[in-house]
């Protein structure tokens, strides 16, 4: 019996060990990770240790759970978990926040954004912000990769200045902590698909991942659209400035010596002030020194002007406009309610007509931005809280005296048969600290924003 089983015995032992052989050089054949040349669809020639996939022991931060037959071949494994991250990783990206050309209209009437202009350079010389800062395409190759399949990060935003060589960003950038920056790429299109491959929708990225500034936004409808509809704000630089650095340096250092020629050089749109837009080429809400300019008048194309209160007497009272005058003070004890229908009856109007309204008292704080909400409120049927929020979104400098909010929640109440505020809530609504609540039949989203 001893002698039968011994030769069966070690021809089982070698036929498993002949297995065993054959998977290796299986294993070998076709593992991603057993391989000196990287699978990744870059093509890059990084090696990997075997030891150190993500199978047994994952990558700190890359952690995979994965359900996987204990029969599952080496090879169907490893192609599985990698193709796995990369899905993750992509979904897990975050999405650079988005501003219309609307929104990027009311910010720049304040100070405090900073503009960087990603496009090609003969488009910025043709017509751009006079504030913005230019960040040309930057190419390594035929794309500059903002991360790469595994997920490191292959660029940073100090790289991307280093090749840029534009001092101006440069310096601007280097004290970015905290910074609220705009970026306008070079896209054409709103469409998400072309946009997030715009450069400039990357360096947004870039900003966004590295965490330094406090918001950065990306306008997504393209410059275009923004140029088409407030051409009047854009500059331009003749062919010779953008070849001619080295001379528009000298220019400026000579402006320094000069103050009365710097000061004549400089772009009158850099100097004026717009009032907000409210409804998309409808509705301005401003003071009174934008209502009494014929550059601002002609600008927006203003066709009925109305005056909450504002002086009359020395006033520029063009030909074209239609004038409302409303005689009110800003005082608490004032029945601003009175004036509602008046001032609705005239914006209505100046719609049936296809004219733009400009609402004005004397700083367009607290009278006109009454008139306005107001008529948010009517127009869309929304809810006090939800057409504060809008508005303030728009002009952040608007705040209604207490009498006249508690008009507002009045007719709200009158309006609805409820109210979305309560006085004790006023305080944190004026300062954009109350989460909005509106109506279901609301169309305040679908109409303004």
């Amino acid at each position: 019996m001893t002698s039968d089983r011994g030769p069966t015995t070690a021809w089982r032992s070698k036929e498993r060990e002949q297995e065993q052989e054959q998977e290796k050089s299986k294993a070998s054949a076709f593992d991603g990770n057993s391989s000196s040349v990287s699978t990744c669809p870059t093509g890059s020639n990084r090696s990997v240790d075997p030891s150190s996939s993500g199978l047994d022991k994952p990558e700190h931060g890359n952690e995979v759970d994965i359900d996987v037959p204990a029969e599952a071949p080496t090879s169907c494994l490893s192609f599985a978990t990698r193709r796995l991250r990369r899905r993750r990783l992509r979904g897990s990206r975050a999405r650079v926040p988005l501003i219309s050309a609307t929104s990027l209209f009311n910010r720049l009437q304040t100070s405090g954004v900073v503009l960087v202009d990603c496009r090609k350079p003969h488009e910025f010389a043709a017509r751009h912000l006079p504030d913005a800062l230019h960040c040309p395409p930057v190419h390594t190759g035929p794309h500059l990769p903002v991360l790469s399949c595994t997920g490191r990060q292959s660029r940073t935003v100090d790289d991307v200045l280093e090749m840029v060589q534009n001092p101006h960003l440069s310096e601007k950038l280097a004290r970015r902590d905290l910074m609220e920056v705009v970026v306008i790429g070079g896209n054409h299109s709103s469409a998400s698909l072309l946009y997030k491959m715009d450069w400039g929708y990357r360096f947004a990225r870039l900003l966004m991942n590295e965490g330094r500034v406090f918001s950065v936004r990306f306008l997504a409808q393209g410059f275009p659209a923004f140029a088409k509809k407030y051409g009047f704000l854009l500059s331009s630089e003749s062919p010779s400035t953008v070849l001619h650095e080295a001379e528009k340096e000298q220019e400026h250092a000579a402006a320094e010596t000069a103050p009365e020629m710097a000061e004549a050089a400089t772009s009158p749109t850099a100097l004026t002030h717009y009032p907000n837009e409210i409804v998309d080429g409808f509705l301005f809400l401003g003071n009174f020194w934008q209502a009494n300019s014929a550059e601002v008048i002609d600008a927006l194309q203003i066709t009925h002007v109305v005056n909450m209160g504002a002086i009359t007497d020395q006033r520029n009272k063009f030909q074209h406009v239609e004038y409302l005058d409303v005689a009110i003070k800003d005082n608490v004890d004032v029945d601003i309610a009175q004036e509602f229908s008046p001032t609705i009856e005239f914006i209505q109007k100046a719609a049936e007509q296809h004219g733009r309204v400009l609402i004005h008292c004397v700083q367009g704080v607290s009278r006109s931005s009454t008139i306005v909400i107001w008529y948010v409120m009517l127009q869309t049927k929304c809810t006090l809280s939800a057409a504060y929020s809008h508005v303030l979104k728009c002009r952040p400098l608007i705040f209604p005296n207490r009498g006249f909010m508690a008009q507002l929640i009045a007719n709200e109440r009158q309006l609805y048969g409820d109210q979305s505020v309560e006085e004790d809530e006023l305080e944190l609504l004026q300062h954009g600290l109350l989460p909005p609540i509106d109506r279901s039949g609301s169309a305040l989203s679908k109409t303004f924003l």
